[in-house]
């Protein structure tokens, strides 16, 4: 009886995520870059990118963001899978390799897949991190230092999300939400998130209707705050009530990544 082995001769190459951050030691400036599912982490030297570590990961990456514990000098990577497993990395300058500080399976039971996938968000003060699983729940992990506490689901209004940010400078968790209604109009809104009672509490302000080729937010930190809203001719500045809007308009665009 025969049988066929088929195996990958070549890591992937396509580069799907990127961010920069002090993931190495408190001091450097790392380049950290995610391919289908390796994991890549390149230092800036003066003139150059060293590579430093090349891992591979059980999943296709479909997030990957870093934030900085509350005490901890350094930042740590958040990185979920195309089949909702998340973990959280560190650096082992010990053994210059990756330490996995915590992993879990986030799946749920029951509820419809989203059409664009698993995505997850991180709240910029490090309280909480955010994921949108199924269709009309956001889960999240509330923050404590190097814990994370239990995770829960919170009940969003609308089932046609485009996109999901969390704001800079709010007292509270606040995540801003870009949806479709049934009309195929598109607005933001804007939500509070309640750890205590475990529930999304409705911004200052009603949903504003945006630029119906709307599809992503862009959070904007201090001084200015509030948020960009990206659409494929204009671009929208809001603070977080969803006031003092300004646009500025430009020529036919596709935008996939930014950074701040």
């Amino acid at each position: 009886m025969a049988y066929n082995y088929i195996a990958t001769s070549k890591n992937p190459t396509a580069v799907s995520h990127a961010c920069v951050c002090q993931f190495t030691s408190p001091d450097g400036r790392d380049l950290i870059v995610s391919k289908c599912n390796r994991l890549e982490v390149h230092s800036l030297t003066s003139d150059t990118l060293v590579p430093v570590i090349d891992v591979p990961l059980y999943g296709r990456i479909t997030t990957l963001q870093f934030y900085r514990p509350k005490n901890h000098p350094q930042d740590v990577l958040f990185v979920l899978t195309e089949k909702k497993h998340f973990s959280i990395l560190g650096y082992d300058a010990v053994n210059k390799g990756i330490a996995t500080w915590a992993t879990g399976d986030v799946r749920d039971k029951i509820g419809k897949e989203l059409e664009m996938g698993p995505v997850g968000m991180i709240d910029p003060d490090n309280r909480m991190i955010g994921m949108l699983l199924i269709e009309g729940l956001l889960k999240v992990v509330p923050v404590d230092g190097k814990r994370l506490k239990e995770a829960f689901n919170l009940r969003l209004e609308n089932l046609r999300i485009v996109h999901v940010a969390f704001l800079y400078g709010c007292d509270e968790p606040t995540i801003c939400v870009l949806f479709e209604n049934n009309e195929y109009a598109r607005y933001v809104k804007t939500y509070v998130v309640d750890v205590r009672d475990r529930q999304l509490l409705s911004g200052e302000a009603a949903p504003v209707k945006v630029d119906d080729n709307a599809t992503m937010i862009i959070p904007v930190p201090a001084p200015a705050k509030g948020y960009l809203v990206i659409a494929q001719r204009t671009i929208t500045y809001m603070n977080k009530n969803g006031a003092g809007m300004q646009s500025t308009v430009m020529g036919a665009k596709q935008f996939t990544a930014f950074g701040t």
